[in-house]
């Protein structure tokens, strides 16, 4: 291998590289075996110590899931999605444009659960009912477009319109008179 023994050699001529086995390449650092073993002593009790501390820092997670699933199914309130419909409209009577939009997106996602479309539970989210619909275009084309409408004013902190309740009523309207089972 002369190729590399004469690389090796540049490299111990231009003292960028030296040999262990070299008696002029000066260690780093000059420890005893005694020294050595209280650096690795003292290195592990601080690691041990990091990781206690992260331990307890996240202990408070661990165990607040631990008694969530020891908790019972919460009951979900049966909810009646003509009384939301007729809520829906007196909020947007009485000017409470957000509200009537949340009404509506409740009285239609309750609809389609009594209708077998989408399976009502209160820790859903949008995603997962539209998910529920995307085999079905008549469905989930306006009811993207009530979630569209309904997290703009409820999630964006908006009043709203009456243009956006009466928008809100149409999808409800309209998907209830073109999609009965």
């Amino acid at each position: 291998m002369p190729k590399i023994d004469g690389i090796l050699q540049e490299l111990r001529d231009s003292g960028r590289f030296r040999s262990t086995q070299d008696p002029s390449a000066a260690p780093l650092i000059d420890l005893s075996p005694e020294q050595a073993t209280a650096l690795l002593v003292v290195g592990t009790g601080l690691l041990i110590l990091v990781l206690g501390l992260l331990a307890l820092q996240l202990a408070p997670l661990f165990r607040k899931n631990a008694a969530l699933k020891d908790l019972p199914e919460p009951a979900v309130p049966v909810l009646d999605w003509q009384k939301l419909r007729d809520q829906a409209q007196a909020l947007a009577q009485q000017g409470d444009f957000r509200g009537s939009s949340r009404a509506w997106y409740l009285a239609l996602i309750l609809w389609l659960d009594s209708e077998k479309r989408v399976r009502y539970q209160p820790t859903r989210t949008n995603f997962e009912y539209l998910e529920d619909l995307v085999d079905q275009p008549q469905l989930h084309v306006p009811f993207a477009r009530l979630i569209k409408i309904y997290e703009r004013l409820w999630y964006g902190e908006q009043p709203g319109t009456a243009q956006d309740a009466a928008q809100c009523q149409e999808v409800v309207t309209q998907v209830q008179r073109t999609n009965r089972l």
